[in-house]
C-alpha cells in the first residue's frame, strides 16, 4: 500500500482487532431452517446468478425478496448455509486462529482465559469469529442480489495475498488447517467483497447535514432532580419532595442571577452523578433544555427548566460551538452510511432461508489451537488489497 494513501472505510472481521458482534443466520441465535426438498445442487443453481434485474423479478407482491428453500443438510465439514453461501471448517479455522493469535500477541496469553461472564474470552471469541464468518457469507449474496463484483486489480490483489498468507504458514500450521492456497484465495475474495459491497452501500446515503441538525452547544448544568433510586428502581419524587426540590432550584438560581460563581453553585446543588460541564447535540438532553439553550447567548444564565425529571438551571458556555459542530456532522454521516447499509442487511436476513450444522460447530469448538501461529492474514490483505 502506498504511504500516506487513505484507507476506504469499510466492513471488518479481525482488522485492527475490531470484531463487529452482530449475530447472524436470523437473528438473536443462529437460525436452524431444515425444512425444504432441494438438493444441494438445485439450491445452489437457485441462488447464484442473480443480478438486479433478477432479484426485482424475484420480488413477492408484498416487496420480500423469494428465496430457493434451503438445503436439507450440510456436510460434516460444513458449519452452515445461507441462501447458497456454505461456511467450512477451514474457512472458521482460519479466521479464527488469526483473530485469537492477533489478541494473544497484543495483549498476551493471560487474555484469552479472561472472564466475560458465564465463558472466558476465548470461547466468546469463537462464538463471534462464527457470527463474523456469517455475516461476511451473507454479504457475498446480497452483492450478487445488488450486482456488486470485485475488478481485475482487485482480484490481482487477492490472489497476491492468498500467496503470500499460504507461503507464511508452516508446516504444522499447513497440515492442522488442511487448507490450499486456492482456498484461501476464495476467502480473500469474499472478504474483499464483503468490504466492497459495505463501502459502496454507505456512499449512497445522504451526506447533506445542516449546521442545524449537528449544532453542539457546551454548557454548565445544575439538576435538582424530582425523581430518585429506591431499591434499585428509578421512582417518582412525592409532591411535597417536587415542592422542596422546586425550591432548591429557584434558591440556586437566584444565586446563579446575582453572580455566584457557577461552578461553586454546581458542586453544592448538584448530585455525585450529575457533571457540572456538559457537551451535547441535538436529542441529547431533555427537549425543554435543548430548546432554551440553543436560544440562548452565551455566558447567559437560563431560567428554571422544569423537565421529566428534575429542574435544570443553565449557564451557556456556547450555544453553537463550530468545531463540535463540523464533527458531529462527519458522526451524523457515518450513522447514516451505516443504517443505509444495515436496513439492507437485516432484511435480507429476515427472509433468507439457512441452515446451521450443530454437529459440526460442537466439533469446532472442541478444537485445540495453541501452538498453530499463524496471524497474518489481515495484515496482508490491508498490503494487497486495500491498496488496490
Amino acid at each position: 500500500m502506498e504511504k500516506g494513501k487513505k484507507k476506504k472505510s469499510g466492513w471488518r472481521m479481525g482488522g485492527a482487532f475490531c470484531l463487529i458482534f452482530i449475530l447472524c443466520l436470523g437473528g438473536c441465535q443462529a437460525q436452524k431452517n431444515l425444512s425444504g426438498e432441494e438438493t444441494k445442487e438445485s439450491a445452489k443453481e437457485s441462488a447464484e446468478g442473480t443480478g438486479t434485474e433478477e432479484r426485482e423479478a424475484r420480488l413477492a407482491s408484498d416487496g420480500s425478496m423469494i428465496f430457493g428453500e434451503p438445503v436439507m443438510s450440510l456436510e460434516p465439514d460444513q458449519l452452515f448455509d445461507i441462501d447458497g453461501a456454505v461456511a467450512t471448517k477451514k474457512e472458521y479455522m482460519v479466521f479464527f486462529l488469526n483473530t485469537r493469535n492477533q489478541y494473544k500477541d497484543e495483549f498476551g496469553e493471560s487474555i484469552l482465559e479472561k472472564n466475560t461472564g458465564a465463558t472466558n474470552f476465548e470461547d466468546e471469541l469463537r462464538e463471534n469469529v462464527l457470527n463474523n464468518l456469517a455475516q461476511m457469507k451473507a454479504m457475498v449474496r446480497i452483492a450478487q442480489y445488488e450486482s456488486v463484483s470485485l475488478e481485475e486489480k482487485e482480484l490481482l490483489g487477492t490472489q497476491a495475498a492468498a500467496h503470500a498468507y499460504y507461503e507464511s504458514l508452516s508446516g504444522e500450521a499447513k497440515n492442522f488447517l488442511s487448507v490450499t492456497e486456492e482456498e484461501i484465495e476464495t476467502l480473500y475474495e469474499e472478504y474483499a467483497l464483503a468490504n466492497k459491497l459495505y463501502y459502496q452501500m454507505t456512499s449512497d446515503a445522504d451526506t447533506e447535514v445542516s449546521d442545524d441538525e449537528a449544532r453542539v452547544a457546551v454548557i454548565q448544568q445544575i439538576l435538582i432532580k424530582t425523581v430518585k433510586m429506591t431499591d434499585g428502581t428509578e421512582t417518582e419524587m412525592t409532591e411535597d419532595e417536587k415542592k422542596e426540590a422546586f425550591e432548591q432550584a429557584k434558591e440556586a438560581w437566584r444565586k446563579a442571577r446575582d453572580g455566584a460563581d457557577f461552578t461553586v453553585l454546581a458542586e453544592s446543588f448538584n448530585d455525585s452523578d450529575t457533571p457540572t460541564d456538559v457537551t451535547f447535540s441535538r436529542n441529547t438532553m431533555p427537549k425543554e433544555v435543548e430548546d432554551a439553550v440553543f436560544d440562548m447567548e452565551n455566558d447567559s444564565i437560563s431560567d428554571v427548566i422544569k423537565t421529566e425529571k428534575g429542574y435544570y438551571i443553565i449557564k451557556c458556555i456556547d450555544s453553537y460551538d463550530k468545531e463540535l459542530t463540523d464533527e458531529n456532522k462527519k458522526t451524523i454521516i457515518e450513522k447514516r452510511q451505516e443504517e443505509a447499509f444495515w436496513n439492507l442487511y437485516r432484511k435480507f436476513m429476515d427472509e433468507a432461508p439457512s441452515v446451521f450444522n450443530d454437529a459440526a460447530w460442537e466439533a469446532v469448538k472442541q478444537e485445540q489451537v495453541n501452538g498453530i501461529e499463524t496471524k497474518d492474514f489481515f495484515e496482508l490483505y490491508d498490503e494487497f488489497v486495500m491498496g488496490t
